[in-house]
């Protein structure tokens, strides 16, 4: 099934396709999610992607959860909508259920995330690790 690598290094990505690459520029890593056997091409996942990855900021938060995932609904394939939380250690998973309905699962410091769309499991603590947030005055 999938699995995920991590690189920090453009130059190291491999240049074999298909895989979609999701870009945590806040974190300044990538992830690269091997989804061969979830799409039968590389153009269709990016044209109609099962899974979207948002690093929200406070300025556009309202916005990512709002308007522009009523527009990332219009994609039928698309099954599971994370927003990951640049402020602290929170991630929220939008799951397309069997009924065609959105369920949130709202994850913190401790959790593990499945993300049945490309079947990859991870700790909570693997998207943030060596991040160091920013004490609040």
């Amino acid at each position: 099934m999938g699995g995920y690598e991590r690189y920090s290094n453009p130059a190291s990505y491999p240049e074999s396709l298909p895989y979609q690459l999701s870009r945590f520029s806040t974190f300044a890593r990538v992830w690269r999610f091997r989804l061969w056997p979830t799409f039968h091409s590389a153009i269709e996942a990016i044209q109609y992607p099962c899974l979207i990855v948002e690093v929200l900021s406070p300025s556009t938060a309202s916005y990512d959860r709002g308007d522009k995932f009523r527009l990332y609904r219009r994609n039928p394939r698309l099954q599971d909508y994370v927003l990951v939380d640049a402020e602290k250690i929170a991630i929220d998973l939008y799951c397309k259920n069997d009924r065609d309905r959105w369920e949130i699962f709202n994850y913190q410091a401790g959790d593990n995330i499945e993300l049945q769309s490309v079947g990859l499991s991870f700790s909570i603590e693997s998207v943030y690790e060596d991040i160091v947030f920013e004490k609040s005055v």
